[in-house]
């Protein structure tokens, strides 16, 4: 009976000492959506090691062994925690190959889920905004917005706010027609970023050119020049009307153009013109002054058909077809070697005969008739 006790009282004895060197103050700390770093106090001296375990049930129950440390290491880093749910974790000493002190305190972790950026809006010259969403609530800190000019430029803190906040208003940006980044982090868990979101913010209206002139030079061509009152134009836009009422752009032209050549038109017309400066896609919000002019009349086609009759000796009567319908009038030649023609005559618009008159007789004479207008001489029959 005395063996007994003293067996069970061994017994006991052993599993109070085995608890006493449990570890303890067990501590979790999320450090990202990838980490959660672990460290307790280790109250034995004869440990081999120790076991991790983890639970995503509760914390009592469903735990399973996540890893072990050495002797006398007294810290672990879970590299990949179950996103968004809580975690629990205990440790116990491995005291023999089959032996082990009692469980420390169970303690758990949400880690921190990345906020992610949704939407960005540019909104102006100075102006963009972005939606994002973050997840965990105050025990994550404060959102910071953090901003950057372009792809390699150098992140800032624009501000650290409530962390009820979805939506950012940014009115500050410095300069017009130029790319921003932007992405989202908690103070809480510094390091964890949501995605980049970039946008380009608008362009500033560039200033109207003025001075508009428009010039026809023949019959199918007017020459146009302005003057650029501009210093951040990217280009130029020419708009034509054939009525003074409905425009549309015919041509664009590069930064600090002042000239357009706006051929293939039709002879005898009035066009009409203005011109716009644009920057970026963003266009004055002017134009310049209207300027008109009427291309010249097209040359007339060449008469043919030419015959000459001789009626008596000293007269001759010509024809000849008229094939053209602008012309204002013809003039005939004659010559007497078929090589040098003088001008004898100008008939009308429209006129098909001319007698020559006073000739000497028994003389040849050649002829040959143009047809004529504001625009110029057609060629000969």
């Amino acid at each position: 009976m005395k063996k007994l006790f003293l067996f069970l009282v061994f017994i006991s004895f052993g599993k109070a000492f085995a608890q006493s060197e449990a570890p303890s103050n067990l501590a979790a700390v999320a450090v990202s959506s990838k980490q959660v770093n672990l460290s307790w106090k280790d109250n034995s001296t004869r440990e081999l090691g120790f076991e991790i375990e983890r639970s995503t049930t509760s914390e009592t129950a469903g735990f399973t062994k996540l890893g072990e440390v050495a002797a006398n290491v007294v810290s672990y880093t879970d590299a990949n925690p179950p996103a968004n749910t809580y975690s629990y974790y205990r440790v116990r000493a491995k005291l023999t190959a089959t032996t082990f002190s009692g469980y420390s305190n169970v303690v758990y972790a949400f880690p921190p889920v990345a906020p992610n950026i949704s939407k960005i809006e540019v909104k102006g010259t100075n102006w963009i905004a972005i939606t994002f969403k973050v997840q965990g609530g105050k025990e994550n800190g404060n959102v910071v917005i953090q901003r950057r000019q372009g792809q390699g430029g150098a992140w800032s803190t624009i501000g650290s706010f409530d962390s009820n906040l979805t939506f950012y208003d940014d009115q500050t940006v410095p300069l017009d027609n130029t790319e921003y980044c932007y992405r989202v982090s908690w103070t809480g868990a510094p390091n964890e970023y949501s995605n980049i979101a970039c946008a380009t913010t608008l362009a500033s209206a560039p200033n109207p050119p003025t001075n508009l002139s428009a010039v026809a030079v023949s019959s199918s061509q007017i020459n146009l020049s302005w003057t650029d009152a501009s210093n951040n134009e990217s280009g130029f836009e020419v708009f034509r009307s054939t009525d003074n009422a409905n425009f549309s752009k015919i041509a664009d032209v590069g930064a600090n153009v002042t000239t357009y050549v706006n051929a293939g038109l039709n002879a005898s017309t009035r066009y009409y013109y203005y011109v716009g400066s644009q920057r970026g896609g963003t266009p004055s919000r002017t134009k310049s002054n209207t300027a008109d002019a009427t291309t010249q009349s097209a040359l007339p086609n060449a008469p043919a058909r030419l015959t000459a009759n001789a009626t008596s000796s000293s007269q001759i009567n010509l024809s000849w077809a008229d094939l053209s319908d602008n012309e204002t009038g013809f003039e005939i030649e004659r010559s007497t070697d078929n090589r040098n023609y003088s001008k004898i005559a100008d008939v009308g618009a429209g006129t098909t005969t001319y007698t020559n008159t006073g000739l000497v007789s028994n003389t040849q004479y050649c002829y040959r008739v143009r047809a004529k207008n504001g625009a110029g001489n057609s060629g000969y029959t």
